[in-house]
């Protein structure tokens, strides 16, 4: 009998450490400080767009987000006067082109793409992030619009910001009190080691860190492999966030993981759907580069790849709820390369040929 209990606790204990792995695992290569669990499947259901617009395809926009019959497109690589081109959706024209590119004291060589839209006072409102100088701008669209001009309701200097061993990647406005903002990843080859990404919440006041989070295994992730990745890639994700939900997702651009993050309790959950192909490091896969929420719902631009990995032939669009929860796998048939949600309908950029698809969100 003794023996017997012996082999039934040696048993009941491989059954526990099975199912432990099962539901929740890491990779070799893997150096978020949360292990990833597998989210419920769904089934596929393929999309067909409501409605398709023109005009974008002179931008060469790297980013794009829609507010009404708006969209605003990030535009560095063009040879045009500003960061920010806002074009009308239904009529194809530009209403102007703002954040100015140059040396001037309202003007800057490296303005970031705007994050989040917003009203405050009855205008439409958006900020981004000056990387030349170092700056916020609260920028007045509305009021930019009316005068043709960039408006800018105020300019914070964030020199003064500690704890960034990077400059900013991200930010998000979560109140009129304070800001979120996440660090790009710097490598260091030779050394095969690189600085992670901190993620942070700050006072708009006097800049004061309110809060740290710990993402990432160590500040200084070492690796001892050599690659097709570049090795910051195993950090690259894409951020939106929601203020109201206090949480913020990541869909990660390396490996098929979607993280949420909540500020307030500092909890990190990191989902995988079980289907997608697992990530290599001799085979670079490219799973998700776009993302946005609403209050209800995050919604993730995935790729799917041909057999070669080195070019994709569809899109997806992969609907999780803030708890993450796969709620819905769209097939969009389409290639895709960024997303943007307003009301809901989700727009859909080709960003290489200007098309843009509307898709009603159910």
């Amino acid at each position: 009998p003794k023996k017997e209990k012996i082999i039934m606790r040696k048993t009941l204990l491989v059954a526990i450490c099975l199912i432990v792995c099962i539901g929740c695992k890491t990779d070799k290569n893997y150096y978020i400080d949360q292990s990833y669990s597998y989210t419920n499947s769904v089934p596929i259901n393929p999309k067909t767009p409501l409605e398709s617009f023109d005009g974008g395809e002179n931008y060469n926009a790297v980013d794009a987000q829609v507010y009404d019959s708006m969209c605003i497109y990030y535009t560095p690589l063009k040879a045009v006067r500003g960061f920010h081109s806002i074009m009308n959706l239904k009529t194809g024209e530009e209403i102007g082109c703002f954040g100015l590119k140059g040396n001037g004291p309202l003007e800057s060589t490296n303005f970031y793409p705007i994050n989040k839209m917003y009203t405050e006072g009855g205008m439409l409102k958006a900020d981004f992030i000056d990387a030349n100088k170092n700056r916020l701008f609260v920028w007045n669209i509305s009021k930019s619009i009316s005068d043709t001009r960039s408006v800018y309701d105020t300019i914070i200097p964030l020199d003064g910001l500690k704890n960034l061993p990077s400059p900013i990647g991200f930010y998000h406005r979560l109140n009129e009190d304070n800001f979120f903002v996440r660090t790009i990843t710097r490598d260091n080859e030779n050394a095969k080691q690189l600085t992670s990404p901190s993620h942070n919440i700050y006072s708009y006041s006097d800049l004061s860190l309110l809060r740290s989070y710990e993402i990432y295994t160590d500040s200084i992730i070492k690796y001892d492999y050599t690659g097709v990745w570049l090795p910051r890639r195993m950090t690259e994700a894409k951020y939106t966030a929601n203020s109201k939900r206090q949480k913020v997702a990541m869909a990660m651009a390396y490996y098929p993981q979607i993280n949420i993050l909540d500020i307030a309790s500092g909890d990190l959950q990191c989902f995988r759907i079980k289907e997608l192909p697992e990530p290599s490091i001799t085979k670079e896969i490219i799973y998700y580069s776009s993302i946005d929420c609403d209050d209800n719902f995050i919604y993730a631009l995935y790729f799917e790849l041909a057999s070669d990995a080195s070019t994709f032939t569809k899109t997806f669009i992969h609907i999780f709820d803030w708890d993450g929860k796969l709620i819905k796998n769209w097939e969009l048939g389409k290639v895709y390369h960024d997303i943007s949600v307003y009301d809901n309908k989700l727009y859909a950029f080709n960003l290489h040929s200007g098309e843009i698809d509307l898709y009603l969100v159910e």
